[in-house]
């Protein structure tokens, strides 16, 4: 059985890392309907619409303009959660989500906090970290350069200087 540390989490607001993340949480949930009928003595219950929501708290980074800068409520974007790090092969979490409220919170001995709440709009995937394949550069084609004589330079210079005097 695989466990991992809490520390090797991350969020990520499409490819933009948050800053400064202290901790996550998320939930999956199942809206169940009753199904039962006259005579059964126990409840049917039947699954039907699935939702995921959460939060992510960090320590306040005004800085952090394409992570916790680019958060508003009401804001669609989409999130990735790592509960063990972004490398190849780990798993992660994601989806589009609306960030449904962001609160604030400082204390004489602490740092000042910020607490963002989202809600999934579509699908949570469980996907796997890719290789990033590298860009291919195209070399630039050179033409080669035809070399000046220095003594040229200086008669073509010289000849200039002796017209305009």
């Amino acid at each position: 059985m695989a466990t991992h540390a809490g520390s090797e989490g991350k969020v990520f607001i499409s490819t933009a890392q948050i800053a400064e993340v202290k901790s996550w949480s998320m939930e999956v949930t199942a809206d169940t309907v009753d199904a039962s009928t006259i005579g059964t003595q126990w409840r049917k219950n039947h699954s039907t619409i699935k939702s995921w929501a959460g939060s992510f708290d960090a320590f306040w980074d005004e800085t952090d303009s394409n992570g916790q800068g680019a958060l508003t409520a009401g804001k669609t974007v989409t999130l990735n959660l790592y509960p063990e790090g972004d490398e190849e092969g780990n798993t992660y979490f994601t989806g589009s989500v609306i960030i449904t409220s962001i609160s604030y919170k400082a204390s004489f001995d602490g740092l000042v906090e910020a607490s963002f709440s989202f809600t999934g709009t579509d699908a949570l995937i469980q996907a796997i970290v890719k290789a990033v394949e590298p860009i291919k550069v195209k070399p630039i084609p050179t033409t080669p350069v035809k070399p000046i004589a220095l003594e040229s330079i200086e008669s073509t210079t010289l000849e200039a200087e002796e017209k305009k005097a």
